[in-house]
């Protein structure tokens, strides 16, 4: 099992063969079947912030808002963790 955490474990996400984790500190958790992510995107928002958004078939499974650099280090961690 791979996982990133990111920031004092504000942001940790986590993957097996089947499954991506994925939870903050305060509220979020989610968890994606990795065969269903097609896509991982960032936009940007106000305060250097990013939106990470996980995309599949045509819908958006997550959005999450974190700082820009995390967004990046995390697309880059599912990019890698879906191959």
């Amino acid at each position: 099992m791979a996982s990133l955490v990111l920031g004092m474990l504000n942001y940790k996400f986590r993957t097996d063969d089947r499954w991506l984790e994925y939870k903050t500190l305060l509220t979020n958790y989610n968890r994606i079947p990795k065969a269903d992510i097609k896509s991982v995107t960032i936009t940007d928002v106000k305060g250097g912030k990013g939106k990470l958004q996980i995309l599949g078939r045509g819908t958006v499974l997550a959005e999450i808002k974190m700082p820009v650099t995390w967004a990046r280090k995390a697309q880059d961690y599912i990019l890698d963790e879906i191959k």
